[in-house]
């Protein structure tokens, strides 16, 4: 049995997984985790992102910051 991750060091199967694009298998092989428990994690980490994330109407209505 996989060790169990604590909250922070599970997001880092899923950050490997959403940066690279690559399938669940590739970072829970990386982190020694089963690839459920990482498509678990990825899955629980969007939910919450988009919770926090602006509604697309009002987010459409805000304008980009400014780059110098």
């Amino acid at each position: 049995m996989a060790p169990r991750l604590n909250a922070g060091r599970q997001t880092l199967p899923v950050l490997a997984h959403l940066r690279s694009g690559h399938t669940c298998a590739q970072p829970a092989a990386g982190f020694n985790v089963g690839t459920t428990t990482t498509y678990r994690y990825a899955a629980e980490a969007i939910e919450v992102l988009s919770a926090l994330a602006p509604a697309l109407a009002d987010a459409m209505k805000t304008p980009p910051p400014r780059r110098s």
